[in-house]
């Protein structure tokens, strides 16, 4: 008896299906069925959902502080933004004076820097400067805003 339920269960493990495409007995065949499988990447967009640039004195260093914030998300996970930069430029001209990192905080979502400026082509004192902030995420994509600077208690 043991035999037969060895064997049976020999059987059932080896039992197979195989396709042959050709009726001549020499010539070993299989039917390969292939399919074309389309991979769509899609890529969401980086937001900013606030931001914020300024400069205020700071007595301590006898120097402006010039600085940044931005509250940012991105739809595919936080981690997919890898740079925030705040742009300084020139109002009349429109020509970019200078370029700022900003840098992730505490909360991931949170990016921030401030500077001396007086280490900076920045003017804190002339109402003649704007601030793009930019987001970039990992496939390249990039959302920005315009922000109007805030400094010495007053909106330019």
């Amino acid at each position: 008896m043991t035999r037969v339920l060895t064997l049976a269960l020999g059987l059932a493990l080896t039992t197979g299906c195989i396709i042959h495409t050709s009726d001549d007995p020499y010539v070993d065949s299989v039917a390969v069925i292939e399919t074309e499988v389309v991979v769509v990447e899609t890529n969401a967009v980086p937001e900013i959902f606030s931001a914020e640039a300024g400069c205020f004195y700071d007595p301590y260093s006898l120097d402006d502080i010039l600085w940044f914030e931005a509250f940012v998300d991105d739809r595919d996970g936080i981690w997919d933004i890898t740079e925030v930069w705040a742009d300084v430029y020139d109002a009349w001209t429109d020509e970019v004076i200078e370029s700022f990192p900003l840098y992730a905080s505490s909360d991931p979502n949170v990016f921030f820097s401030d500077w001396y400026a007086s280490t900076t082509l920045t003017n804190c004192a002339s109402p003649d400067w704007n601030v793009d902030i930019v987001v970039y995420d990992d496939m390249g994509d990039w959302t920005a805003v315009y922000v109007e600077p805030y400094a010495y208690g007053v909106t330019f």
